[in-house]
């Protein structure tokens, strides 16, 4: 069985089966989560094929995106607003954390490099006994996505190192692989398995259509079970694939460091005008402005280091730093949960996906039933793992 698909006929297949719902669409809601996912798919297929037939024909109807972007450009502003509520409990969340990874980060960067894959005919059997062992549902997952063939390995096309295509009107699930942006076989499958965590997210979910079109237009909560997922798979290799167990801790170790990097970017935001927030022009700011900002702060960031060797400002996102985040200190909480009280893991985990689909409030710390330092700690707690673990081997000269 291959792992990507080798044809674009189930893309096709899922473009003209999208194209006669958004005919027959019931409602406002059903016809922004058809174009939604419309659009996405048009995208990918005109860039495998070069075939513009498609978009041109969606695109004919300038009605038919107007609406969408009018709305997702109002969901944006009511998640601006949301962020802008609460700025000052994210930038003290996010300060903490960099100023507490600032500390420990020496101790786990590069230890874990070693020589070892898994061989790329492997990469399933891997998968599919990780999913079998944590939920037999998940495997039937990851077995859909193998037969129907909707894992595709592309070059150039995506930011990211995967992302995953999800439309709630038939169940349409596509994921996408950069090949130019996957390391090594152990950096294919965590990406694999972090997007089967944004399937299993939405499966999970019992929210109206409404919530969900609004969920993946913009959310706090978007990263958690990707994060969850990819850390639990990270664990398991490294518990039972002693052969791996380096390469596994280093993208562990890269998923602890991917946080902290966009909790700064996060603080430094916060730390804004409410106006320079709604606007964008924070995005514009002079570097003499930024740093004196930091310094006025207390921010716990070097700017220089900052700017060095993450992208300027003009290029930062919020709503993906932000994502990213809050989902990896969800994550490695619910993570810590699973290992140490199993009870209590069943409780919140299920709470939790109640209001993943909720906007970001302290409602979220009740859930949780733990307050924003103490998750921090939890997460601290989980990279102490990787900081007290002896070195596997050491990197190469």
């Amino acid at each position: 069985m291959e792992l990507f698909a080798e044809d674009i006929s189930t893309l096709e297949k899922d473009i003209d089966d999208l194209r006669n719902k958004l005919l027959r669409a019931k409602s406002i809601t059903e016809y922004r989560a058809i174009v939604f996912q419309l659009d996405s798919l048009i995208d990918l297929y005109t860039y495998l094929t070069g075939d513009k037939s498609y978009k041109r024909k969606i695109r004919k109807n300038k009605n038919n995106l107007r609406s969408v972007d009018g709305y997702i450009h109002k969901i944006e502003e009511k998640y601006i607003d949301n962020f802008i509520d609460y700025k000052n409990l994210h930038k003290k969340n996010c300060a903490e954390i960099v100023s507490r990874y600032e500390e420990v980060s020496e101790k786990i960067e590069d230890y874990y490099i070693n020589e070892e894959e898994v061989p790329i005919e492997e990469i399933i059997d891997v998968i599919t006994v990780f999913l079998k062992g944590y939920n037999k549902g998940y495997e039937n997952i990851f077995n859909k996505l193998i037969s129907e063939k909707r894992i595709y390995l592309v070059k150039d096309i995506i930011d990211n190192d995967g992302e995953s295509y999800i439309c709630s009107i038939g169940e349409i699930f596509l994921i996408i692989i950069s090949h130019d942006k996957i390391k090594n076989t152990i950096h294919l499958m965590t990406t694999i398995v972090h997007e089967i965590g944004h399937i299993i997210d939405h499966l999970q979910s019992n929210d109206s259509l409404k919530k969900e079109n609004e969920y993946y237009a913009n959310t706090f909560y978007g990263e958690v079970f990707s994060r969850f997922f990819e850390k639990e798979f990270l664990e398991y290799l490294i518990n039972n694939r002693k052969e791996v167990e380096g390469l596994a801790k280093d993208e562990l170790e890269a998923m602890y460091f991917a946080l902290a990097t966009d909790a700064e970017g996060v603080a430094i935001t916060s730390a804004m005008t409410d106006e320079q927030i709604r606007t964008d022009s924070y995005k514009y700011l002079s570097y003499e402005y930024v740093k004196k900002l930091v310094d006025n702060e207390n921010l716990p960031i070097d700017m220089d280091t900052y700017m060095e060797d993450i992208a300027p400002l003009h290029e930062f996102n919020l709503f993906d730093s932000n994502l990213y985040v809050y989902g990896g200190l969800i994550a490695s909480y619910l993570s810590h949960l699973r290992k140490n009280d199993k009870e209590k893991f069943e409780r919140i985990y299920n709470n939790f996906v109640r209001i993943s689909r909720h906007n970001f409030s302290e409602e979220l710390f009740e859930v949780l039933e733990i307050t924003p330092d103490k998750l921090i700690d939890t997460l601290f707690e989980e990279i102490k793992i990787l900081e007290d673990n002896e070195k596997v081997k050491t990197k190469k000269d």
